[in-house]
């Protein structure tokens, strides 16, 4: 990804990413889980949806990298149009449909009233 893909006049642009890991030693697993927990959207057990521009997402890679063996772990970020363009079944298909979809009625309101809390801390200011 070149620089000129997130910057335009100045202005950083905010790209989707899905991060996946593997981390063989539980104490390594513990201190990447809650780094990139407080970045990112939990979708299952070592996969998270991210949103970020170059500069943060430089930054969280560096903070994965301090946190994990390279010859043991292994860690992935794959590039994401939109959340929308996911396929996603099971218990997490909400989740990831709460950030485009339209307005949930019945018993997924409030489940939808936690998710757009969620979806705030990446709306664009």
């Amino acid at each position: 990804m070149k620089l000129n893909d997130v910057q335009n006049n100045g202005k950083s642009h905010k790209h989707w990413y899905l991060l996946v890991y593997d981390i063989r030693q539980p104490q390594r697993l513990r201190r990447v889980h809650y780094y990139i927990k407080k970045q990112g959207i939990f979708l299952q057990r070592s996969v998270y949806l991210l949103k970020q521009d170059r500069k943060g997402l430089d930054v969280l890679i560096s903070g994965v990298q301090q946190r994990v063996n390279d010859r043991e772990d292994d860690v992935r970020i794959y590039p994401v149009n939109t959340p929308g363009t996911l396929w996603t079944a099971g218990n997490q298909e909400q989740t990831v449909a709460f950030l485009y979809g339209p307005a949930p009625s019945g018993a997924a309101r409030k489940k939808a009233t936690i998710l757009s809390g969620i979806r705030r801390l990446f709306t664009r200011r």
